[in-house]
């Protein structure tokens, strides 16, 4: 093959001897039970190399990336080489589908360069400042000084003496308004320099209107660099700038909302819920209390008492006098809104619509900057149908429209956020994200496309993954799906199990069908009722789901199924008649710092058993002596860390921990060997009944072969 994807005997982690050689431009499924080896292939050794190799071309790699590479005989590449893996989105509130597949960029240029500035009285004001504005200002006031610019910050380096000459400047401000003294050939870099000027001189056609500055006694009254005014009604607004179409607080020209800070809502205590009616000597706060403080909020009574100790007995807090009240409304909010994360508090905090900006999020200077009559939140906001007929004439915006509709995500609106969107329609926005980041003559590899999508979701992926491959692109697909497999031109398979037995290229075999069998429905004798369901795409439905029974909820990506659990999980997360656990789509936190064990909060109990042998007690150890987190047990080098800029520690050996911690066995075991035994090792060693407990699940489960010291940032997806 002279145009082949080659590599020879690759070892990285648990592959032996791995060796393939796959023609380009075409769509390679890597099939394996999970732990088998798929994405140590793929990212570990393919993607991996290609990036250190991109970085020693370039002159950016530092000393490890240039002297250690992934564990391989031969590796050959000749394409740019893209990834997309299994980790979630990063989801918040400023987070939307616009931002995310790279139309807000757009879209803010568009504004910046065309966008027009509609002042509250109907007219137009110019984007920049206007010199009858500066006049206007002038006469206005009294005692000011007038500063002009003749170095700036960004661009020049030495002082304009031409405009100081011309303009007879003597006077010299810096950027903190502090007089300075200034020198012909000196070089100011990175400062911003001010000559002041007299009236007179505005009067000249060459002057700058974006370079006046008007101060009075060290402070800037107005800057014409940013700010314009109506030159009808003289209302102030902001000079067009691309900062300002973000909700962003990066640049201090921006759009957001001074009083929701871009969220479009405002937060508040429920204190009708909050509050009870009893005395506020006693139990008032519905929240579990102990007699000296309130649970999860940390509220101690002798506060509250500061507050209420010359009222009189019995009074509850809604008769409060009004001063009194006022106070004790102040105390309770900051504590609650300081744990308003905690899902015990969360239930008594209200949102309620921003009066400011209306629930849009931005401010008045970003909502008066009009195109074609629509600001950018009414644009955000278009159907997908009107934003194709509005941006009809920009190729940019209309191949991401194409993208979007081919993975069928046109139902989105770009101002949706990516904390309402469902784990369908995040990873097709994932995949959106790649698309339009990649270049043809590419290799992509793809970790995981067809989880949490339907059998028609994937079909259309599938339909796009082909699309990819017409434009000289070679596609790898990570998956388990039989669909997405089945449209492959080629299967590379690994196993046969996990982990140390896994990472052996194996035949390529037709997955087996097995045939489904059809269960008899079962009818619950309680149930669940919803009514009204009105949430994302649900539009008032009424629902009931059976108790003690097995339910599915099933549907195309985007139809509602999360935002129908969801509802579920709002409405019964605390009642206390009803257990409810609720295991979402997002991503476990991964960190070089967690591992299994801390994960599944059983390194406590390793660390007391540890703590508790004789050899422990005899050096006077603790639990903290078994733990690479901490002072006493890290390695006095890498600090628990296992390396130093990535390569191994060489007082510790790796393993984070410092000698005293090791000498300590457990069933001939040290710390750091205990945790780095397999599962199925651990069973046979019968611990405790809840160490047992954890892996006889985790062996049910197929991943038997991870180890409790197994750091969650260097897990596979599937695992």
């Amino acid at each position: 093959m002279n145009k082949a994807i080659k590599v020879i005997n690759a070892n990285e982690k648990n592959l032996k001897n791995i060796s393939f050689e796959v023609p380009e431009n075409k769509i390679i499924a890597v099939t394996g039970i999970s732990g088998s080896g798929k994405s140590t292939l793929m990212f570990d050794v393919i993607l991996r190399e290609y990036i250190r190799r991109e970085k020693i071309i370039n002159n950016k790699a530092n000393d490890f990336e240039k002297f250690c590479r992934p564990d391989f005989e031969k590796f050959y590449v000749r394409k740019n080489v893209v990834g997309m893996n299994q980790k979630s989105l990063k989801k918040s509130d400023n987070s939307t589908v616009s931002t995310f597949s790279g139309i807000n960029e757009i879209i803010k240029q568009i504004f910046n360069k065309y966008g027009q500035i509609y002042c509250s009285c109907g007219r137009i004001v110019p984007s920049t400042g206007n010199i009858d504005s500066v006049f206007f200002k002038i006469a206005s006031l009294k005692n000011i000084n007038i500063l002009y610019k003749v170095k700036d910050s960004k661009n020049d380096e030495k002082v304009n003496w031409e405009i100081i000459k011309y303009y007879n400047i003597n006077n010299f401000y810096n950027k903190e308004l502090k007089n300075i003294n200034i020198k012909t050939n000196s070089t100011y870099k990175n400062e911003s320099i001010y000559g002041e000027i007299s009236v007179d001189v505005l009067n000249n056609n060459n002057i700058k209107v974006e370079n006046i500055l008007l101060i009075k006694n060290s402070k800037i009254l107005y800057d014409f660099s940013t700010q314009t005014f109506c030159i009808f009604c003289d209302e102030e607004y902001l000079s067009i700038k691309k900062s300002l179409f973000t909700k962003s607080k990066i640049s201090k020209i921006n759009g957001c909302c001074e009083s929701c800070e871009g969220t479009s809502f405002i937060e508040s205590v429920n204190f009708e819920e909050l509050i009870n009616d009893l005395p506020v000597s006693e139990n008032f706060i519905n929240i579990p209390y102990n007699g000296k403080s309130y649970k999860y909020i940390y509220l101690q009574y002798k506060d509250i008492y500061k507050i209420t100790k010359n009222i009189e007995a019995g009074v509850d807090f809604f008769n409060l006098d009004i001063e009194i009240k006022k106070k004790l409304e102040d105390l309770i909010t900051e504590k609650i809104m300081n744990h308003r994360d905690n899902i015990n508090i969360s239930k008594y905090i209200k949102k309620t619509t921003c009066n400011h900006c209306h629930g849009t999020g931005f401010n008045k200077f970003a909502l008066s900057i009009k195109l074609k009559d629509l600001n950018i939140y009414q644009i955000n906001n278009l159907s997908f149908n009107d934003l194709k007929e509005f941006f009809s004439n920009n190729e940019k915006i209309v191949f991401i429209l194409k993208a979007i509709e081919d993975l069928s995500l046109t139902h989105l609106k770009l101002s949706r956020s990516t904390k309402t969107l469902s784990g369908g329609e995040l990873q097709r926005l994932k995949i959106l994200n790649t698309i339009l980041n990649s270049m043809k003559d590419s290799i992509m590899i793809f970790d995981e496309i067809s989880s949490g999508l339907s059998i028609d979701d994937q079909k259309k992926i599938i339909n796009v993954i082909k699309e990819l491959k017409n434009h000289n692109n070679t596609i790898f697909l990570i998956d388990h799906s039989e669909f997405i497999t089945g449209n492959c031109d080629l299967i590379i398979s690994l196993g046969p199990d996990s982990g140390v037995n896994g990472g052996k290229l194996l035949e390529s075999n037709q997955s087996l069908l097995f045939e489904r069998k059809i269960r008899e429905k079962k009818i619950g004798k309680k149930n669940i009722n919803l009514s009204n369901l009105t949430l994302n795409n649900l539009k008032n439905i009424d629902f009931y789901f059976p108790l003690n029974v097995l339910t599915t909820v099933i549907g195309v990506s985007g139809s509602g199924k999360s935002s129908l659990i969801t509802s579920i999980k709002n409405k019964y997360i605390n009642n206390k008649s009803l257990d409810v656990i609720y295991m979402a789509q997002d991503d476990l936190h991964k960190s070089s710092r967690s591992m299994i064990a801390t994960y599944n909060e059983i390194f406590d109990d390793i660390r007391s058993i540890y703590a508790d042998i004789k050899t422990s007690k005899l050096l006077n150890l603790s639990d903290s002596h078994f733990s690479p987190n901490t002072l006493e047990g890290a390695c006095l080098l890498c600090y628990g860390k296992n390396n130093i800029e990535k390569s191994e520690c060489r007082q510790c050996s790796g393993t984070g921990f410092n000698p005293i911690s090791m000498s300590v066995l457990y069933n001939g075991f040290n710390i750091y060997e205990f945790l780095n035994l397999s599962f199925h090792t651990i069973l046979k060693l019968d611990v405790n009944e809840k160490i047992n407990k954890l892996s006889e699940i985790i062996i049910k489960l197929g991943i038997g072969h991870l180890s409790l010291g197994r750091t969650t940032s260097t897990l596979s997806g599937g695992e």
